[in-house]
């Protein structure tokens, strides 16, 4: 047994301690959308930075109960991408990830109010709802955003439940957790909640005679509600997760450009590596015969203090802290060949770190009529203690130090004023917001002895406003509809590897114009909740990122670099539903059709004006249905679930590299299924059965796409499939 799988079992009975010693005080957190008889419960989402429900917010949101994420076993950012109709991850393994919404990217996640990274596993715990809302953001949150914002929001101090929870499956997964309500008094209440999590890794690296793409993570999470006075309250969350594994980075050689660099250099060794992993398949790969390893930390510290002023103005301060470490080494090439590589050489870098502050004023006047918020944010992000990380690149040994560090300021305000006495049910929003940003990067870079050979340094300031105009019109109690135009903005960068004219990036921005409608019905006992949207946007100085070699004074390196590309448009519908035909059944369906085009780009002497958008599949879309069985006498009742999600094939790479079949992710589907037996006995005890990629699928949107730049291509296969049996007991 893992020290670590001991030691969450210790854990996990220090948790169950505390339960039993413990008051029962929690109260049930309320899901998403739930079924009473055949009455839909109401989404309460909090899109505009207030408790509001979703049928009444005249903006696209997506809304999943942290009861379904547990259900559905979402423990990471990769599963949420097939939950959420417009929103694709890219990436691999736990750590940073990369995610679009409606083919563009640029998404901010915020995580009990405060801005965070897309972090692969470290926030998927204990969590009361996850909530994407599509389109520039910015107005009224901490960072603005052209695509949109995925928003974490865990489960509050003396609310949601007491439990403790065993999982196992297949890959010899472990899992176990919980989380413990403790009152102090009338005006403290705390949570603490513990997960650990152990799998082998699905992909075998012959020739380390090992598992790679393994899980061992560890998250702790300490909470705090104090309500000083009746009008002063401050809300603290503690969340720290670390994982370790036998790394995550190796990607499954698919193809080899015969006319590429790494095939002149490498020649028949290649070819030869090539013809072995083909008969390999996708999960088991030649690998290097080095040992690669991967470790991540990350702690997020979220503290709002709410002062209720007077009846009508609240204050609010949100503090954020966030710290990061990643290092390890990685054999990106899956060859025994030194194409690309990286590992640590002596000390590793330290972590990244980034604090936010915010001020926020909410309140209303005229009568109640007009309902306001203001705010100012900053953010400053470093990197502390830099150290080398050392690659190769065929054949050719360097190391980079990097060190950069970046502000943002802002200032936003936003106000809603009902308009009923010009239009019976008619609201108006606006909101503006402006931004300055302050980048300074330096780079060092050395040769295989470590000695300095090239320094680089850059600094610039970028700033544009944003700003949101809004109509909302109530129908009647059931239906409303809404008219949005919102502008965007994403702050320019560095790319340090990159000749001198490419160094600086300039920002880029979206402009969307949407319509859409909210309803819900009720005709013969049935219940029906329809909301849909169409969207058209202009997107300017887009960003993009083309893999390309470039030649430094320690030889030819891959590098990632980001270019503005002209213009380009977007459009598509969504549409989710919502329907009961009868008590204990329910259907669900959420889908997105995208159309995203380049309208000008010149890239190195190639016009690819009209060229698509990348990771935006032209259909994707998902399903589930859920029955619910009541057994006899004080069985309790046993719910049946399936949810199959499908999206069409996308495009993966640009430049020079769209041109080629390679670029192209065909489409594919998954299928899961689960049953649940609940309130066994008439007690508090829940055992679940699921099976999660019933369907094999073996594509993901990960991979090296470098055929023409570095003359391979390569990809990160899927989640197999896999089953889990689960025990969760209540604390009443």
């Amino acid at each position: 047994m893992k020290t670590r799988y001991a030691s969450a079992w210790l854990g996990g009975a220090c948790l169950l301690a505390l339960m039993v010693a413990s008051p029962a005080t929690a109260q049930e957190a309320a899901p998403a959308a739930t079924q009473d008889g055949t009455a839909l419960e109401e989404v309460v989402v909090t899109a505009r930075r207030t408790e509001e429900r979703l049928q009444d917010v005249p903006v696209t949101v997506t809304a999943i109960s942290g009861a379904e994420v547990a259900k559905q076993d979402v423990r990471t950012i990769f599963e949420l991408d097939r939950k959420i109709p417009g929103l694709q991850i890219v990436g691999r393994g736990t750590g940073l990830n990369n995610a679009f919404l409606r083919g563009i990217p640029g998404v901010v996640a915020y995580w009990a109010e405060t801005p965070v990274q897309l972090s692969g596993s470290a926030l998927f715990f204990d969590l009361g709802s996850v909530q994407a809302l599509k389109g520039p953001q910015g107005t009224l949150f901490g960072l603005s955003a052209n695509a949109g914002a995925l928003v974490y929001g865990p489960v509050n101090p003396g609310a949601g439940d007491t439990y403790l929870q065993a999982t196992i499956g297949s890959y010899s997964r472990r899992t176990i957790e919980g989380a413990v309500n403790i009152p102090i008094g009338e005006r403290v209440d705390l949570r603490l909640g513990v997960q650990s999590n152990s799998r082998e890794g699905i992909t075998y690296d012959l020739s380390q005679g090992k598992d790679v793409n393994d899980e061992d993570w560890l998250t702790v999470r300490v909470g705090a509600n104090v309500r000083l006075t009746d009008a002063l309250e401050n809300r603290f969350v503690f969340n720290t997760w670390e994982n370790k594994t036998n790394g995550y980075e190796e990607y499954v050689l698919h193809a080899v450009n015969p006319t590429g660099l790494a095939r002149s250099i490498f020649g028949p060794a290649l070819d030869a590596a090539l013809a072995q992993q083909q008969q390999l398949g996708r999960y088991t790969i030649v690998g290097s015969g080095q040992k690669t390893w991967s470790k991540q930390f990350q702690t997020n510290i979220s503290n709002v203090t709410e002062w209720q002023v007077a009846e009508n103005l609240t204050l609010k301060n949100i503090f954020g802290y966030q710290s990061f470490m990643s290092y390890g080494t990685g054999d990106l090439d899956a060859t025994p060949l030194p194409i690309l590589d990286q590992f640590v050489r002596g000390e590793h870098s330290g972590p990244v770190k980034q604090r936010s502050e915010e001020v926020q004023a909410q309140g209303s006047a005229l009568d109640r009529k007009l309902d306001y918020t203001a705010g100012v944010f900053f953010m400053e992000t470093d990197t502390s203690n830099p150290r080398a990380g050392y690659g190769i690149t065929l054949g050719g040994q360097s190391a980079t130090i990097s060190d950069s560090v970046g502000k943002t300021k802002a200032v936003y305000g936003q106000v809603n004023y009902d308009a009923s006495d010009w239009l019976a049910g008619l609201e108006l929003t606006g909101g503006y917001r402006y931004t300055w940003d302050s980048r300074k990067s330096a780079q060092l870079r050395l040769n295989a002895q470590g000695v300095v050979v090239q320094t680089t340094g850059v600094e610039a300031d970028f700033k544009a406003p944003s700003y949101t105009i809004q109509a909302r019109w109530t129908v009647n109690d059931n239906f409303n509809v809404y008219a949005n135009n919102s502008k965007g903005y994403s702050s320019g960068g560095f790319n340090l590897t990159a000749p001198p004219q490419f160094r600086t990036y300039e920002p880029e921005s979206l402009t969307n114009y949407e319509v859409g409608f909210k309803s819900e019905w009720d005709f013969g006992g049935a219940a029906l909740r329809a909301n849909a949207a169409a969207y058209y946007g202009k997107y300017d100085d887009i960003q993009v990122q083309v893999t390309q070699p470039v030649q430094t004074p320690t030889g030819t390196v891959l590098s990632v670099v980001t270019q503005n590309a002209a213009k380009g448009t977007i459009k598509g519908l969504e549409a989710e539903v919502d329907f009961l035909p009868i008590r204990d059944l329910r259907f669900s369906f959420a889908g997105t059709l995208m159309r995203g085009k380049y309208d000008e780009w010149m890239s190195n002497g190639q016009d690819l004006s009209d060229t698509p958008f990348l990771y935006m599949p032209k259909k994707k879309f998902t399903t589930s249905a859920v029955y619910t069985l009541p057994l006899s006498g004080d069985l309790g009742s046993v719910d049946f679930g399936a949810d199959y999600s499908w999206q069409s094939s996308i495009k993966t790479n640009i430049g020079a590299e769209l041109l080629h079949p390679y670029s192209t992710t065909p489409s594919f589907g998954t299928l899961n299924a689960r049953i649940e037996w609940n309130d066994i006995a008439d007690r508090p005890v829940d055992l679940s059965f699921f099976v999660n990629n019933i369907t094999k699928n073996e594509w993901s949107q990960g991979q090296l796409g470098a055929y023409n730049s570095l003359g391979l291509w390569s990809y990160a296969a899927a989640i197999p499939r896999m089953w889990g049996l689960r025990l969760r007991y209540t604390f009443e």
